[in-house]
């Protein structure tokens, strides 16, 4: 190395500590945090909505189903006269016992068993994925 080359390092190392005063380190570090939260608070209101979306679209779908299944399998008329009192509460009688007959099968139990057991699976896989993202957090 010749004395030039010298001069130039010492110019360099010194100026690099010099450079980049602590206060600017500082509020990077603190707006990266700032938007790492931002972030994290972003992908929970999404992962909420889809969730939201999910359910409203399995709602309609079984609401759905529930009509088309009562009008064409148990003849249920939805619609209703209000002509006389007493039609009105004979068409209240006969359709509560239509659904009566419909959600109190055997057949309609294990079905609702099968509901359950899937909102338990869901409920448990919120559970454990929110405990899997607070140890990812601590080891960060």
């Amino acid at each position: 190395m010749d004395s030039e080359d010298k001069y130039l390092k010492d110019i360099f190392s010194a100026g690099v500590n010099d450079a980049v005063p602590f206060s600017f380190v500082a509020g990077v570090n603190r707006k990266i945090e700032i938007e790492r939260a931002l972030r994290t608070k972003r992908d929970s209101r999404k992962e909420i909505i889809h969730q939201a979306v999910f359910f409203v679209t399995a709602l309609a779908m079984l609401i759905a189903a529930f009509i088309y299944i009562s009008k064409n399998y148990f003849d249920i008329n939805f619609s209703v006269t209000f002509s006389a009192a007493e039609d009105f509460n004979s068409g209240v009688k006969s359709a509560g016992l239509r659904l009566k007959e419909v959600f109190l099968n055997p057949d309609s139990v294990v079905w609702y068993i099968i509901a359950l057991n899937t909102a338990l699976l869901v409920v448990l896989q919120q559970v454990m994925q929110r405990k899997l993202h607070a140890s990812n957090n601590k080891n960060k």
